[in-house]
């Protein structure tokens, strides 16, 4: 049986093929770099949310629920970081030298495009790890928030004031102060309680 002689349409694939091949890299670093940006932007974000969020961190969870939260947002940071890194090394390569010949060249590029399309993996990777942690993160914050107690000073017919968060059971008034000590009162007993800002 002849041979099949290929036609102009198969040799224009054929070209097509060996300018693919090609700009392999080139594609693939401009990729990265795209998602590089992306990254950077989205740490960006990130710094600022955590910027505005803290002083409601601050007053409205409690110590656990804080601690957890700050780890994962750690986390989230930290995925984020390396996300970048691996993206501007998939995008920018690395230095090297080679032999001034075709098959060096070759060789390299086959072997860079390995390489690069290895980084952009773990730049994936870390950040659908990043974007996880921040959604826990913030679950824990919107979940675990609480309202600050509400201060108070308490003046006592006899006795010191007594400045600090205030629990109401009926007639009775429990203030907790900033060490720990709780003073229980009858509303009866006091003469003024005035909300306060601070003890």
């Amino acid at each position: 049986m002849a041979e099949r002689l290929p036609t102009p349409d198969d040799l224009a694939w054929e070209d097509r093929v060996a300018e693919f091949e090609l700009n392999a890299l080139d594609r693939l670093r401009a990729h990265a770099d795209k998602w590089r940006n992306g990254l950077i932007a989205l740490t960006g974000v990130v710094a600022t949310a955590t910027a505005v969020t803290a002083p409601f961190v601050g007053t409205h969870l409690q110590d656990d629920p804080k601690i957890a939260m700050g780890v994962v947002a750690l986390v989230a940071v930290l995925a984020l970081g390396i996300g970048s890194a691996a993206a501007m090394r998939a995008a920018f390569g690395q230095p090297s030298s080679i032999d001034n010949t075709g098959t060096a060249l070759r060789d390299w590029t086959e072997a860079e495009v390995k390489t690069s399309a290895c980084w952009l993996r773990v730049a994936q990777v870390t950040t659908l790890i990043g974007f996880t942690a921040l959604v826990i993160a913030a679950g824990i914050g919107f979940t675990q928030a609480e309202d600050p107690p509400t201060l108070v000073v308490v003046t006592p017919r006899t006795g010191p004031e007594v400045c600090g968060s205030a629990t109401w059971a009926g007639d009775k008034l429990t203030v907790t102060a900033g060490d720990g000590t709780r003073h229980p009162f009858q509303t009866a007993a006091l003469t003024k309680v005035d909300e306060a800002t601070k003890c």
